[in-house]
């Protein structure tokens, strides 16, 4: 997966969010009409230790935001979202807020986790 000229590609195990929550899952910006969905960002790429001169690892640092509207209890699909994500590498943060979006309120839950993939 890592490795080679086109960097890392974790869009496979974020989509696999759809098949946990049941949202639509997309990266970067959804635009559907659900009302609840999930979209991911990459906000960053690093190599990691080195060996023979070379990264061993690469690792991403991602975003990965679920939106519900604000009266959804959210803590159940919250608590399968971060579990997930643990079994990936290590969530760094979790913060959630309300605001209105579009005449409606939605509730937004961050998740920002590290993952990583070797180069072998």
């Amino acid at each position: 997966m890592g490795g080679d000229d086109k960097g890392m590609n974790v869009n496979p195990q974020m989509l696999k969010l759809k098949d946990i929550t049941g949202f639509a899952t997309v990266p970067d910006v959804y635009r559907g009409k659900a009302s609840s969905w999930i979209t991911f960002t990459y906000e960053d790429e690093k190599p990691g230790d080195s060996g023979d001169d070379a990264p061993l690892f690469d690792t991403a640092f991602m975003q990965i935001n679920m939106f519900t509207p604000s009266d959804f209890d959210y803590l159940e699909t919250k608590e399968k979202v971060k579990k997930y994500l643990e079994t990936l590498g290590p969530v760094t943060s979790i913060q959630s807020r309300v605001y209105d979006y579009d005449s409606k309120m939605i509730r937004q839950t961050t998740f920002e986790c590290q993952i990583s993939e070797g180069r072998i």
